[in-house]
């Protein structure tokens, strides 16, 4: 039982279903078979940009440009199919989830080299290449919204996993097929960190990059597959925001990196790396996007999203030193 109450999950858990019962007290249409499924909706996009993120966080890093570069390369994928005119739907959506996700994974792995080879300071140069990356796309591109989408995207965000309706007030509720995706990659995740070698070795990466580097672990690799993998991963979800929306914008992706990086932390997360479960990051996602999804029932206005985000990395950041503090005490009495 002390083990479970040392847990983050388990105060993540406890937190979720008290606040579940607070908005329901508030206001009873909140707890009902729709709200479920957009929660469900909602989490997809987070959810898998988080997953990525996570990798990155453990190995000692962190990454603010993932929106940009994947607004830079979806918004292209989306502009090329156009001019492509391809009449075939299943191919446009299976073709632009490829083009996004390869041209993601490029532009993140320019992240990871200079990085993990050249030894540069993640925060400074993804905050460089976030703002090359949304400056090309605003300035050199010219980039604006558009309602029109090659053929297939429309249907592909129209298809419907399962479809619920509410007794109470009438209302209909469709959970997209993009869920699974997320669940599979909540599963290849934890593989990766639970039962191989690379998994342990972004643990100790993060852990201790010097003692990780005695023992024999590639550092430079294991940093550079980590903004790989959240180049991919951010691809997928981009390609999924796009599809769900049937709706392609520049900004539609950009300004949900604090939303991210939030709920890595919340869950647990160290953002010195080495620290950290898929378990606990989606348990945060899935409170993030309450919260988010609540503040209508509870007539809160939505500027506070930003407020409750900003509270996250602070105090997330704030226990987990504090948990450093206390551990690294342990070790030097013991």
């Amino acid at each position: 039982m002390k083990k479970i109450f040392h847990r983050n999950e388990t105060y993540l858990t406890l937190v979720i279903v008290l606040y579940c019962f607070v908005v329901q007290m508030s206001n009873s249409m909140f707890f009902s078979v729709t709200t479920v499924v957009n929660i469900l909706n909602n989490m997809i996009v987070t959810g898998i940009f988080a997953l990525g993120m996570l990798l990155v966080i453990l190995s000692g890093s962190i990454d603010v440009s993932f929106a940009s570069l994947v607004a830079l390369a979806s918004y292209t994928g989306v502009q090329l199919f156009i001019n492509l005119g391809s009449e075939n739907g299943t191919a446009n959506v299976i073709g632009l989830f490829i083009f996004v996700t390869v041209s993601s994974i490029i532009l993140s792995m320019i992240n990871g080299y200079l990085i993990g080879y050249l030894k540069l300071p993640s925060l400074i140069i993804t905050l460089g290449t976030m703002n090359i990356s949304y400056g090309f796309l605003m300035g050199v591109m010219d980039a604006t919204a558009q309602n029109r989408l090659p053929i297939g995207i429309n249907e592909y965000g129209r298809k419907a996993l399962l479809t619920v309706q509410s007794m109470e007030t009438g209302r209909s509720a469709s959970l997209n097929y993009s869920f699974l995706i997320m669940i599979a990659l909540v599963i290849l995740t934890s593989w990766i960190l639970k039962y191989t070698m690379l998994g342990r070795g972004i643990y100790a990466v993060g852990g201790n990059e010097t003692a990780a580097r005695k023992s024999g672990y590639n550092v430079k690799r294991i940093k550079l597959f980590a903004f790989c993998y959240l180049g991919a991963l951010a691809g997928i979800a981009g390609t999924i925001k796009i599809c769900n929306i049937r709706y392609n914008a520049p900004e539609i992706l950009v300004g949900s990196e604090m939303d991210v990086i939030a709920a890595v932390v919340l869950g647990g997360a160290s953002l010195s790396g080495g620290k950290g479960t898929v378990f606990g990051t989606m348990l945060a996602v899935t409170l993030i996007t309450i919260v988010n999804n609540s503040l209508n029932f509870l007539g809160v206005s939505g500027y506070w999203q930003s407020l409750f985000t900003g509270l996250i990395i602070v105090i997330g950041t704030s226990v987990t030193s504090y948990q450093s503090f206390l551990s690294g005490n342990r070790v030097a009495k013991a």
